[in-house]
């Protein structure tokens, strides 16, 4: 997506007129009301069988091109790479950024929210180019710039998605001369990236065995704990989550990715505090699916004992048995709900 404040600067001052602050507003409008499938369906992929790494991209997936050379003063865009051998998969928020200046900006820090609390990751530079001068406003200057961003973190991101909502990751960067970049990438898009990442790992039979900055999922599950480490399986489905048969001897699964309730999720869905674990992901056909349960939904207790935590959560599950019920208390569309999962 375009950083519709600087873009609204470059088109009045280079190409047509003040008239593109309103052009900006249209283009947010058209922006927010884009869908996850959307972004899905356009996702670049960057592979052939000798690549040991592929690399998925939302470039495409909208873009402001200003002239009759299809100029594109700004965007932002997010970029997975997928190990081809391992799995791990690493994901990047790239920003392109044109601008008029008698000197560089050179960003070189990104700040970003992460359940609520700002986070600072260094920047990593990908190109800087100097494309004209004698400008009355000085140089037009081109940087690219990216900063890592881990799975869990996006997937946390992509459950607030609702359809017409405004959910996003902010973000800015911050430049050596003090300058600022603020901007903004839709959950929308965050979400068709994943359903694009989780695709290509389920054709090419890849499983997430590792991801950037994180685990197999975004909770911890204790190596001796069976019912906790399947509820946060790898994600090597078309939900992301993988779920494991259900024998006589072995606690079933929910078949769920869960992490935390972080604050900004319990404030957008109404909740009275952070608590319970949310669900960012789903395997087809599990156990969670056949009860109802839905991406974005908040388990706040199993059979009465608070969930938040994957070692409540645990002491739910490894009592359980093919043939049970656990039933769950969930927060769903800003209201307390039961549902009951048979096993």
């Amino acid at each position: 997506m375009p950083n519709l404040s600087l873009f609204s600067v470059v088109t009045a001052g280079i190409i047509f007129s003040t008239a593109a602050l309103v052009r900006a507003d249209e283009i947010s409008d058209k922006y927010w009301s884009l869908t996850p499938e959307h972004f899905r369906d356009s996702v670049t992929l960057k592979d052939d069988r000798l690549n040991t790494v592929a690399v998925l991209s939302t470039v495409n997936g909208f873009q402001v091109k200003q002239g009759l050379i299809g100029w594109v003063p700004t965007d932002s865009f997010l970029r997975a790479f997928i190990d081809k051998k391992t799995g791990k998969t690493t994901f990047q928020v790239y920003e392109i950024s044109h601008y008029f200046s008698p000197n560089w900006h050179f960003y070189e820090r990104a700040n970003y929210l992460a359940a609520s609390v700002p986070q600072s990751v260094a920047a990593d530079v990908i190109d800087r180019e100097v494309e004209g001068c004698g400008y009355a406003q000085g140089c037009l200057y081109l940087e690219q710039v990216g900063f890592p961003i881990d799975e869990a973190r996006l997937r946390i991101d992509a459950a607030s998605y609702v359809p017409g909502g405004h959910f996003a990751l902010i973000y800015k960067f911050t430049a050596h001369d003090g300058a600022e970049l603020p901007d903004v990438l839709s959950s929308a898009e965050i979400t068709g990236l994943l359903m694009a990442v989780d695709r290509y790992r389920t054709t090419h039979n890849i499983a997430s065995a590792e991801t950037s900055s994180a685990s197999q999922s975004p909770i911890s599950a204790p190596d001796n704990n069976p019912a906790a480490q399947s509820a946060a399986a790898p994600a090597n489905t078309p939900g992301g989550v993988a779920a494991r048969r259900v024998t006589a001897d072995s606690a079933p699964t929910l078949g769920v990715n869960l992490v935390p309730t972080p604050a900004f999720i319990a404030s957008q869905t109404k909740m009275d505090r952070a608590r319970g674990l949310l669900i960012i992901n789903i395997a087809e056909k599990s156990a969670a699916a056949r009860a109802g349960l839905l991406r974005g939904d908040v388990i706040l207790t199993g059979n009465g004992t608070p969930w938040d935590n994957t070692d409540e959560l645990a002491a739910s599950m490894n009592v359980l048995r093919a043939g049970d019920t656990l039933t769950l208390s969930v927060w769903s569309a800003g209201a307390e709900k039961t549902v009951r999962v048979k096993f």
